[in-house]
């Protein structure tokens, strides 16, 4: 991962400044740690590059940039929307690839939060999510052939501050690892074993973005058996008592009336 200032921009309009070109890869500050053969060191990270105009922006000193300082539209300049690319900044890849360009934006209020930028040419509108404080923004994700490539700025809102650009080749690092990296040095945690700048794929040599590991199949539930309802004990039956049997009175067999004799 390489945090880059490279000395000129690159004016596009209206005359070019020939001012001499930095490679954001190799010639980084020395104060910023490089990887072997002066790659940087994590390979998903291609470089930062801390604005520097050319005297189509303003250069406002600010010790809450990064670097002391950060790009502002001029106030003269009115608020359009255009998107043309007012002055770039080089970028180098070493591999064809994916990459991301993020920026470190400030916008002080919804009338001052809004620039273009993007990759060669290619500029996008961006807004700050927040207002009055420093924000990440992901401009935008594009294909970038090896070599010379570059930054675009154009004039957006007068106010928007530009602090820092960070090129990403994994799309996974976030604002959160951004902000780490290059306010505190802190490097993402990721596999920096490989070597040079990362293309967007994981051959397991070039630093590229991680390759996810296999999921842990979830296992397939299987219907749970039935509990066996147990069998009732049925409820004894009081047996039926025999009834005792009432004795019958003998019926008297009448006497038959005396005869009498005469």
């Amino acid at each position: 991962m390489t945090d880059v200032r490279p000395d000129p921009l690159s004016e596009v309009a209206p005359d070019p400044v020939t001012d001499e070109v930095v490679d954001p890869v190799t010639d980084a500050d020395p104060d910023i740690s490089n990887g072997p053969g002066g790659r940087a060191s994590l390979g998903t990270i291609v470089a930062g590059h801390h604005a520097e105009p050319a005297g189509a922006f303003d250069m406002v000193a600010d010790d809450t940039a990064t670097a002391g300082h950060y790009l502002a539209q001029p106030a003269s300049v009115p608020a359009t929307t255009t998107g043309d690319e007012i002055v770039s900044i080089p970028l180098v890849v070493e591999h064809d690839g994916d990459y991301s360009l993020w920026a470190r934006l400030r916008g002080p209020d919804t009338r001052s939060d809004a620039g273009y930028l993007g990759f060669d040419g290619v500029l996008h509108r961006t807004f700050t999510s927040e207002h009055g404080v420093w924000t990440w923004v992901n401009v935008t994700r594009q294909h970038l052939s090896a070599g010379a490539n570059r930054i675009g700025i154009g004039y957006g809102e007068p106010g928007l501050q530009i602090d820092v650009f960070v090129v990403v080749s994994d799309a996974s690092i976030g604002a959160a690892e951004l902000e780490a990296f290059v306010v505190d040095g802190t490097l993402p945690e990721r596999d920096h074993s490989g070597e040079g700048v990362g293309d967007g794929t994981d051959d397991g040599t070039d630093g590229g973005a991680n390759t996810p590991s296999e999921p842990t199949p979830t296992p397939t539930p299987t219907e749970p058996s039935p509990t066996p309802s147990p069998t009732p004990t049925p409820t004894p039956t009081e047996p039926t008592p025999t009834p005792t049997p009432t004795p019958t009175e003998p019926t008297p067999t009448p006497t038959p009336p005396a005869t009498g004799t005469n």
